[in-house]
């Protein structure tokens, strides 16, 4: 059979057996109230599961993705298949109904049966209509014997605990399900993250408003990507989204905050707005710049406060974008020459933050982050930076000065949320920069994170593997705890190539000592721009599905360490 027959017979399969264990945990349930979380996470897992087979199963459009992608489908339909098999077996043998849908699922490829029960044309890929399926209803004691108002099969608690050992099974081993609800939930998030890199790297559906706007409407929240959409579509339309300039004499900005002055084009500062505690970042601009310079420089910071302003919708079950701060507005001080950006705290954080610079300079071995925690911040920033490339944007000043780290209130940092910041008015991919970008003026502490074409006067137009560049040396500054300039010899002439060796030869020699093979594989795929290709589209749709996969995927996997 086809590996699209084979998407969607284990499909099928995996989404008809998790009917059943929703029944279970909602059955367990009304027996005890603990199990509410349980079924209601299993509950958001079936719902994503259904929006992917309508998007990419009932619509025959699994046979337009990527073939990477597909592999990546197979497999982890796969892994679900391979977790459900046991409730599988449960469901046959206790419920008909269901062992009548499983013996469908089973076979119907070889035979040809739809949802219907009808014979199809053999060969002709069928998805069983999801919710056709009839499935018992939620039980109730039997002194309230009413039938649940959905369709299926119905039954009193006495006559159900007769036919179904399974609750007495759920109820006594509630850590298997916990486990199972917890593993499930994670290959099901798997999946919506390959949906996200397929729907934005596809020209038709990431440069379409249309398209945007329809999947904003129907599906994007359920699947945790209202934000990225929104973000997105003001891409493509700036006049989208709320222009919010603040009252600059209501700003008032303390001494610089012990994340550092970021090394860009920018000052950050804890403050105040309007009696509210926010974080500031300053950009300035030159004294003789003008008036054209001015003017785009006023649009760069409108556009770029209306992007990191953007929230998720209310009610949005999963992340999306959560390591970077949102943005509450701008103002201007023209007699400083200052454009500022105010930035919400995040909530039940103290509002003095430290950067990841300072906090390599600073922190006693007790207080550093285990090694776990440093795969975290990896992952995060990372994860952050996928999804920014997804929208069309670079950074273009990733460094150890812009991740940011909160003090959990009467606790220690919180290393588990790295937030991004210092964005250099955040450009689109591949646009240019109104001022200067000679970076050799501002020393060793900025050229060390760029590319080596884009050190001293530009070769190029920046791009995302400048970006991944800076990202594999913020990863060496993390794994090996030490700030990348000391890595260099003092006695040598830092040109970009020497920079370069330098920082290739310390991954290389020392970084798996500390962080092990993979970590150091991935961060050698980011300084030695292994993971270009030469075929991409000029999005670099390959080059970030790429990065997803030899770099941010691997920096999960070291999470649980």
């Amino acid at each position: 059979m086809e590996v699209a027959g084979l998407t969607i017979a284990a499909f099928n399969e995996v989404f008809v057996i998790g009917k059943f264990i929703r029944q279970v945990l909602i059955d367990a349930r009304d027996q005890d109230n603990s199990f509410r979380k349980l079924e209601s996470d299993f509950e958001h897992q079936q719902i994503l599961l259904s929006t992917f087979g309508r998007r990419y199963l009932e619509s025959r459009s699994i046979s337009k993705i990527e073939h990477s992608l597909r592999d990546q489908i197979r497999k982890i339909l796969g892994e679900l298949k391979r977790l459900v098999g046991e409730y599988g077996r449960l469901a046959a043998r206790y419920d008909k109904e269901y062992a009548k849908a499983l013996e469908g699922v089973d076979k119907w490829w070889e035979t040809g049966i739809g949802s219907s029960g009808k014979p199809k044309d053999a060969g002709e890929l069928k998805v069983i209509h999801l919710e056709s399926i009839e499935i018992p209803g939620p039980t109730k004691p039997v002194a309230h014997e009413k039938k649940h108002a959905q369709g299926g099969l119905h039954l009193p608690r006495a006559q159900f605990s007769q036919k179904f050992s399974s609750l007495q099974w759920a109820l006594s081993n509630r850590e298997r399900l916990e486990s199972l609800v917890r593993e499930h939930g994670d290959w099901v998030g798997k999946l919506v993250e390959i949906i996200k890199l397929d729907h934005f790297t596809r020209d038709g559906f990431s440069s379409n408003l249309s398209e945007l706007e329809n999947f904003q409407r129907k599906d994007a929240k359920a699947l945790g990507m209202s934000k990225i959409t929104a973000t997105r579509m003001l891409f493509l339309d700036p006049s989208q989204g709320k222009r919010v300039k603040l009252k600059s004499k209501l700003i008032t900005a303390h001494a610089p905050t012990n994340a550092a002055p970021p090394i860009g084009e920018g000052d950050l500062r804890n403050g105040k707005y309007n009696n509210q505690n926010v974080l500031i970042e300053y950009k300035s601009y030159p004294e003789n710049s003008s008036d054209r310079v001015l003017e785009i420089a006023k649009g760069r910071i409108q556009f770029l406060s209306k992007l990191l302003g953007v929230e998720c919708r209310n009610g949005e079950p999963t992340r999306s974008n959560d390591f970077t701060l949102r943005c509450l507005g701008f103002f201007h001080k023209r007699r400083e020459r200052l454009y500022g950006l105010a930035f919400a705290l995040p909530q039940d954080r103290e509002p003095e933050p430290m950067s990841l610079h300072t906090a390599i300079g600073s922190l006693k071995r007790q207080s550093r982050p285990t090694l776990g925690q440093r795969f975290a911040i990896a992952h995060n920033i990372g994860y952050t930076l996928i999804e920014w490339f997804l929208v069309g944007w670079v950074h273009k000043s990733i460094n150890s000065k812009n991740i940011l780290f909160f003090h959990q209130e009467s606790q220690g940092l919180d290393f588990d949320s790295p937030y991004l910041c210092g964005f250099e008015y955040a450009r689109p991919a591949l646009d240019g920069t109104i001022y200067s970008d000679n970076g050799g003026s501002k020393g060793i502490h900025w050229n060390i994170y760029r590319h080596p074409d884009r050190q001293g006067l530009p070769t190029e137009a920046f791009r995302t593997i400048h970006d991944i560049y800076a990202f594999g040396v913020l990863l060496l500054e993390l794994g090996l705890w030490r700030l990348a300039p000391e890595l260099l010899d003092p006695t040598a002439k830092a040109t970009p190539r020497v920079i370069h060796k330098t920082l290739v030869r310390n991954a290389r020699e020392r970084l798996g000592h500390f962080m092990g093979q993979n970590y150091r594989d991935a961060v050698l795929l980011c300084l030695e721009s292994s993971l270009a290709d030469e075929l991409d589209d000029q999005k670099g749709s390959r080059l970030i599905a790429t990065f997803k996969e030899k770099v941010v995927a691997i920096l999960e996997e070291g999470r649980k360490l």
